[in-house]
């Protein structure tokens, strides 16, 4: 906490003085003494949208005519808990690539495909 020079608490204030120093002779009325009061500060970060990213797999872009993006969403909005897009799309590919045995399923033991 600091202090003024009057004994009175200023909480989260920092005082700077700036005195200017002169050689003598010198005279009283050119000295300056400025008090500056600077408040803490705090910094607001912007949420980010999404989920946190986890770091693990590769990102792949991909863009969707609008035919394909309202199949999409129409299967979605069937789909419980709301479904996001890039879960929905990682749904759909799993299945596909799971029925034509390029990926195994998880309760299967190796080799069972």
């Amino acid at each position: 906490m600091g202090e003024f020079s009057h004994g009175e608490e200023v909480p989260f204030l920092a005082v700077v003085r700036a005195v200017r120093v002169l050689e003598p002779p010198w005279r009283p009325d050119l000295i300056s003494d400025n008090t500056v009061l600077m408040t803490r500060q705090t910094v607001i970060t912007k949420k980010k949208r999404g989920p946190a990213p986890t770091g693990k797999g590769t990102l792949i872009g991909v863009r969707l005519q609008p035919p394909m993006l309202s199949a999409l969403d129409r299967w979605l909005a069937e789909q419980p808990e709301g479904m996001s897009r890039p879960d929905g799309i990682r749904l759909a590919l799993k299945d596909w690539l799971t029925h034509l045995g390029l990926l195994k399923h998880r309760d299967e033991p190796e080799g069972a495909n």
